[in-house]
């Protein structure tokens, strides 16, 4: 007998694995929204000047914590007197966000950073140019500058039935012109609705077993 019993003591463990599963699937998202900006900081020093943008968007959120934004922003026409007229400014990002969700909630937070390219489209009068961009441009004509910034700001977001409500806000850093230094050329917020589509497991290219996940 006490050999039997020494037998099951020393007898080899069978641990059962627990598969580890994804408390939400992949999805993707088309997003609609608003946006108001100060459009080139540097160039726009006038108060209450904010251009109004509408942003279309493109999500893909993985099952892990990150989700991934292609964005673009058409801005309604402003002017910024005396020097810049008839404005015309477009924005195009790709942003990560880094989403956490609100204990027992449908409401995530996220901080987001990125890449955006921007264009600012406008009559150079060369009146009160304080910056001395004559130098760089001719006066009385079209001008049109391409710059490309480093994006980085937060969000929070609420999900019902597949629509999410979403709130933003982002600054974007640039170069300056004239000066060989990176300084903030944009600050914007903005908000809208997007609606998320689930995808099934085989588009999962993104895997993780960090915190959105749990042991069955």
């Amino acid at each position: 007998m006490l050999n039997s019993l020494e037998a099951q003591i020393n007898k080899p463990q069978v641990i059962k694995k627990r598969k580890i599963k994804a408390t939400e699937p992949a999805k993707i998202g088309f997003g609609f929204g608003v946006t108001r900006s100060v459009l080139y900081l540097s160039r726009n020093i006038k108060e209450q000047n904010d251009a109004l943008g509408y942003t279309g968007s493109f999500a893909y959120q993985t099952k892990s914590s990150w989700r991934f934004m292609a964005e673009v922003t058409r801005y309604n026409t402003i002017n910024i007197e005396p020097t810049w007229l008839n404005i015309k400014a477009y924005t195009y990002e790709l942003n990560a966000q880094l989403c956490a969700r609100f204990l027992n909630s449908r409401t995530l937070f996220y901080p987001l950073f990125g890449i955006s390219y921007n264009t600012f489209n406008a009559y150079f009068t060369g009146i009160n140019d304080f910056q001395n961009l004559r130098t760089l441009y001719p006066v009385q004509n079209t001008i049109t500058t391409n710059w490309l910034g480093g994006n980085i700001g937060a969000g929070l977001e609420h999900s019902f039935k597949g629509f999410t409500f979403f709130f933003n806000y982002r600054m974007r850093v640039g170069k300056m012109e004239r000066r060989n230094q990176f300084n903030i050329m944009d600050v914007c917020y903005g908000g809208g609705l997007r609606y998320d589509i689930k995808l099934p497991d085989k588009f999962n290219i993104f895997k993780s077993t960090r915190s959105r996940y749990h042991v069955d």
